[in-house]
């Protein structure tokens, strides 16, 4: 059965995800209003950039915390390192960003880019710890916090500059995730371990490496599903189609997050009972189930509202993204199986297994969209997105049942 502590938890997640996906949609009228299509297209590609450069300059160190919280006992120490590995990584970007401000054109983008990524880093790193300790509410709070402070500041300074750009929202965006760093970091100052912070173990760091850096791959190749479409759609369309996509994306990102609220309570409670050889094929099941008609009485709801007060969200030049919505929620109700399946081979270190799922679904994302994005336009990137998470999903799915059915012959031979 599902636990009651999952439960709550989900509820919780539930409701903060509803706020921290709500805040992006009621700022989308603004937007939309203050930026052209150009200017979104650009703003897009930078977010993709900053989602694949997160993981890949600080080794994806994040990835370990909530499975090694339930392996390891001298925990506080590891995650020092976790923190010592980040800081050092991502602050190698950000001098040599500092070199070039005044000798590149685009040294300050690059900078705000490293910038970026290490508050970011440190945030999503914090997360995972809150999720591993079963504290929704707290990471809640610290996720509404973030974008409390990111809309807050970029609507001060639109007005203030007079000046919009989508420059502007990448400033504010870094200055909200500042200010969410110095107030996390105060609050966590325990967490953190600064004490232990310039004691790195080699042991814990190469462990640490040994998991995260070949999960880098498969993240990537995860980022490369959701978002290298935009960079074919800027060379096989144009700017203005990436603003139209990276539109009808977001509003899309609405049903994922709330997916991804119950994901947030259910993978901490995996964890703990796969140690505990508690949960069989039959459990996950019935938690795919749950969410498959959660998600689609949620999907349909929520379309129905996008319909009806589209007028009120979008500006006239974006209502054409509309057409788009439906499809790519299909495409991430298609990802249900992978949310559920895919804690199994997290926990058990099946790295390789899971990158080359997912290299072989983003290669299906790119190989459809060279194929098609220049005839049929964005539904291309629509129809790949939705093929590539069918593929992952149902190859994690059958993995993960084999590595189920191991534990149980392991119990019947022992």
């Amino acid at each position: 059965m599902i636990g009651s502590k999952l439960k709550k938890n989900a509820l919780i997640y539930f409701v903060g995800n509803a706020f921290y996906s709500g805040l992006p949609i009621l700022l989308l009228p603004y937007l939309s209003s203050e930026l052209d299509l150009a200017a979104y297209g650009n703003l897009g590609l930078y977010q993709v950039f900053l989602l694949i450069g997160i993981p890949v300059l600080s080794f994806n160190v994040k990835s370990s915390v909530q499975v090694f919280y339930y392996k390891y006992e001298d925990f506080p120490t590891y995650f020092s390192n976790v923190f010592s590995v980040n800081y050092l990584t991502i602050a190698v970007l950000v001098l040599v960003s500092v070199s070039l401000l005044f000798n590149f054109e685009w040294g300050a983008i690059l900078l705000l880019f490293g910038l970026h990524c290490f508050f970011s880093s440190y945030l999503e790193i914090i997360l995972e710890l809150k999720k591993a300790q079963t504290k929704a509410f707290i990471f809640s709070s610290y996720r509404l916090l973030s974008i409390f402070l990111d809309v807050l500041i970029l609507v001060v300074l639109f007005e203030l500059f007079n000046y919009q750009s989508w420059q502007i929202r990448v400033v504010a965006q870094v200055l909200a995730m500042f200010l969410v760093f110095v107030t996390v970091n105060f609050l966590e100052r325990k967490e953190v371990g600064y004490f232990n912070f310039f004691r790195i173990s080699k042991s814990h760091a190469k462990t640490l490496l040994a998991y995260s850096v070949p999960l880098t791959l498969h993240i990537m190749s995860a980022h490369l599903i959701n978002f290298s479409d935009r960079f074919l759609i800027d060379i096989y369309l144009e700017v203005e189609s990436v603003g139209i996509y990276t539109a009808s994306y977001q509003l899309s990102m609405v049903v994922f997050l709330i997916m991804t609220a119950f994901n947030n309570s259910y993978v901490p409670w995996v964890y703990k009972n796969i140690r505990e050889t508690k949960l069989k094929a039959n459990s996950f099941y019935k938690v795919c189930f749950y969410i498959f008609a959660l998600i689609i009485i949620i999907s349909i709801i929520y379309y129905i509202f996008l319909l009806k007060f589209s007028s009120y969200i979008l500006s006239p030049s974006y209502l054409v993204s509309l057409n788009f919505v439906p499809w790519l929620i299909l495409s991430f109700i298609f990802k249900i199986p992978y949310l559920v399946f895919s804690p199994i081979l997290f926990f058990k270190k099946k790295v390789a297994e899971l990158t080359k799922i997912s290299l072989l679904a983003a290669g299906a994302n790119i190989l459809l969209n060279l194929i098609f994005l220049s005839q049929v336009g964005l539904y291309a990137a629509v129809i790949s997105t939705g093929v590539s998470f069918f593929v992952m999903s149902i190859l994690v799915y059958i993995v993960g049942v084999k590595e189920l059915a191991k534990d149980i012959g392991d119990e019947a031979s022992g």
